[in-house]
């Protein structure tokens, strides 16, 4: 796809002139063609009954990612069409959604598909990025506004789109520079991937035989309970014991505009409070005093599906905050660390003994404040307490500060996929582009 021993100058903005043409200013190295200009249809129509099961099926091309999605079966009762590896793979029913992707071996997919040749005035790579653009589905947009709406976008309907062809040396500039930045986007995600998956058995290890290294475990002396292996010096008790209250959120509906912030479900991510989509609203001072939120309050998500319900976030900061009806604040004695608890109960398996307290309806589930009190928890002396929550609080640090690297990312992507695909940023500085 690229060199990786190719380097960008800083400098990225081109000197070139520009000239107005019929999709806007462009270089004057630019041209505008019609799309059946650089793509023509490639492959060969295999009917159902001729399928041999050999090639894999397309199932799908997801938008988000534009890579293809095998099916696990080879089995087929509608016609196919056949192509080979290097050629753009469209959904015609979802092309103007950025269903695009570029097969790497011979596949067969069904006739709502369709396969591309990327002629030589073209780099596959570049019109890839191209055709999943805002830009191309802007345009697309704007085409079916004057020639009506189709189902499907085959090839006589799309042939005569005009879009804009740099020369092919920086068509493949552009798709070093992007392949470069979703590069660095799929590492990052794999690194969460794997920060998670570490933070998983972290926990395990840590509610099991606590902050002890791994290879000390055969020390450790356990005993067998109720709820699992633990350390047999630690207490098991019912959270009850070990809460000063477990209160039921504030019933007022929250707006755009109030005096205090209001904490709801969708403020909970991941043991953290998120503090974007705020409502607000005005209360009296006695209700205020009466909901306002503390540092080192729990919050509970008691009613939601049963996938969402029993999410758990530590409040940690200082403010005036209220919290919502679907929620229950839960406030610790001092022999239980707030911080711990939010660790213990957003593990894997407690949670899965949380979902099973909840009363279940429709598409609904609730967890009572009192059905929430009998959840039986491990006790472990504060000092272990303190060492546990601060090492999975390590662990979250890292995941947030790859989920921002990640978000910078997406946002850096995106912003030079529309502005390289327009020209109002240049890449002809990049040298040995292969």
């Amino acid at each position: 796809m690229k060199n990786t021993n190719s380097k960008i100058d800083k400098n990225t903005l081109s000197n070139d002139n520009y000239k107005q043409t019929e999709l806007g200013e462009l270089p004057e190295s630019w041209e505008v063609v019609r799309l059946g200009e650089v793509i023509i249809p490639d492959r060969i129509k295999i009917k159902a009954k001729d399928y041999s099961g050999n090639e894999k099926i397309v199932e799908k091309i997801p938008f988000n990612t534009g890579k293809i999605v095998l099916r696990e079966k080879k089995e087929t009762g509608t016609d196919l069409y056949k192509s080979g590896k290097n050629r753009l793979l469209i959904s015609k029913i979802n092309f103007h959604q950025g269903a695009v992707a570029i097969t790497n071996e011979t596949v067969v997919a069904t006739t709502h598909y369709d396969f591309f040749k990327v002629l030589p005035n073209s780099d596959i790579l570049f019109f890839w990025y191209y055709l999943r653009s805002s830009v191309f589905k802007d345009l697309f947009v704007n085409e079916i506004k004057f020639r009506g709406y189709k189902k499907e976008a085959n090839y006589n309907f799309i042939k005569d789109f005009k879009i804009p062809l740099p020369p092919l040396l920086e068509q493949k500039k552009i798709a070093y520079v992007l392949s470069t930045v979703q590069e660095a986007q799929e590492k990052t995600e794999k690194y969460i991937s794997a920060l998670k998956e570490f933070k998983k058995s972290m926990m395990k290890h840590l509610f099991t035989y606590g902050a002890v290294n791994p290879k000390d475990i055969n020390k450790v002396e356990l005993k067998e309970t109720e709820i699992g292996f633990v350390i047999k010096a630690w207490r098991i008790e019912k959270l009850d014991k070990f809460i000063e209250a477990a209160q039921y959120g504030i019933s007022k509906r929250a707006g755009a505009k109030g005096r205090y912030p209001m904490l709801r479900m969708n403020n909970m991510q991941n043991g953290f409070i998120s503090y974007s989509n705020l409502q607000f609203l005005d209360l009296e001072e006695s209700l205020f005093k009466k909901f306002k939120l503390n540092k080192g309050d729990i919050l509970f998500n008691r009613t939601n599906s049963i996938d969402l319900v029993g999410k758990t976030s530590l409040f940690d900061i200082d403010g005036d905050f209220v919290f919502g009806s679907y929620l229950i604040r839960i406030k610790t004695k001092k022999e239980l660390l707030p911080e711990f608890l939010n660790h213990y109960m957003n593990w894997e398996a407690t949670q899965f003994r949380i979902k099973s307290l909840a009363s279940r309806a429709v598409g609904q589930a609730n967890i009572s404040a009192s059905k929430i009190k009998t959840l039986v928890i491990v006790i472990p002396p504060l000092e272990e307490q303190l060492r546990i929550a601060k090492i999975l609080t390590a662990i979250d640090e890292r995941i947030e500060a790859a989920e921002k690297k990640k978000e910078a990312l997406k946002e850096l992507f995106n912003s030079l996929l529309k502005n390289l695909m327009t020209a109002k940023i240049r890449v002809n500085n990049i040298k040995e582009v292969i």
